[in-house]
């Protein structure tokens, strides 16, 4: 079964094995037109945010916020008429929503990258 994710109508981003390794959604971003990436770094993305770090056609931009980063990355698809990608993990994730609804809304493609942590270490904390 592949997972596609429309950026807009004709571009879509092939997510299909992002759950074993998350850096492969990343493969076809670049494609999909995607050159900038924002969020707040967590452990929870280290692999994904290595890769991108290492791929000197994608652009991170760290912010404080999760929010803000969602904001950006919307501010950024209007103004560049590009998707944008935005970053974030855990319960940080709720911050990114009224951004991304706002983009959504008003049919900004924007692409939203969160992560966990594995499920085996639930029972740890």
């Amino acid at each position: 079964m592949s997972l596609y994710l429309l950026i807009r109508p004709g571009i879509a981003v092939s997510l299909q094995g992002s759950a074993r390794d998350p850096t492969r959604a990343r493969a076809d971003a670049v494609p999909a037109g995607i050159s900038l990436v924002c969020g707040l770094p967590t452990a929870r993305l280290d692999s994904l945010l290595m890769r991108v770090a290492r791929d000197s056609d994608l652009r991170i931009v760290l912010t404080r916020h999760g929010g803000g980063a969602g904001y950006l990355a919307d501010g950024y698809a209007r103004a560049c008429d590009r998707p944008a990608a935005v970053f974030a993990a855990g319960p940080g994730t709720i911050n990114v929503v009224t951004a991304v609804a706002n983009a959504a809304v008003n049919h900004v493609p924007v692409l939203v990258l969160t992560g966990e942590v594995p499920v085996v270490e639930f029972v740890l904390q």
